[in-house]
């Protein structure tokens, strides 16, 4: 689709998100009421580059009223360069002057829980309809989201 567009003659901003979440934001709640952060296996298999909701916002809509955005393939992230979660956690804690301590989840209890789900799947369209959130939170836990 994209080569469709740049060949096409038609003026193009092609903006390549990575992922968007709002667990950093559910995680900043947790730590300044004294709860872990949450991490999968040593929190740093991933990484990724925050931003905020007013960021991405901005980000997403410059290339409507800027000409320099124009003809342009745009990935999107933070301004930062890409941190772990245990860097994040860190810094929240450093922020809020609170204790670091995490949760640190497995990322293999993601596959755990599918292979326990996968039997009763066969049988009931509940489970068949939900057997592809611990794949999905299994794909989470182990990628960067920044390609």
């Amino acid at each position: 689709m994209e080569n469709e567009l740049i060949h096409s003659g038609m003026t193009y901003t092609i903006i390549r998100p990575t992922a968007f979440f709002k667990f950093l934001s559910g995680q900043v709640d947790r730590v300044k009421s004294g709860r872990k952060f949450i991490t999968f296996d040593n929190g740093k298999t991933t990484s990724c580059k925050p931003i905020s909701e007013r960021d991405l916002a901005e980000f997403i809509c410059s290339p409507l009223t800027n000409p320099k955005q124009e003809n342009k393939i745009l990935p999107i992230g933070g301004p930062s360069p890409a941190i772990t979660p245990l860097a994040q956690g860190n810094l929240l804690f450093n922020l809020t002057g609170k204790k670091p301590t995490f949760l640190r989840v497995p990322s293999n209890f993601f596959k755990v829980l599918q292979a326990i789900l996968t039997p009763f799947s066969y049988f009931s369209s509940f489970f068949r309809d939900r057997i592809e959130v611990p794949r999905i939170a299994h794909y989470y836990a182990t990628e960067s989201m920044l390609y």
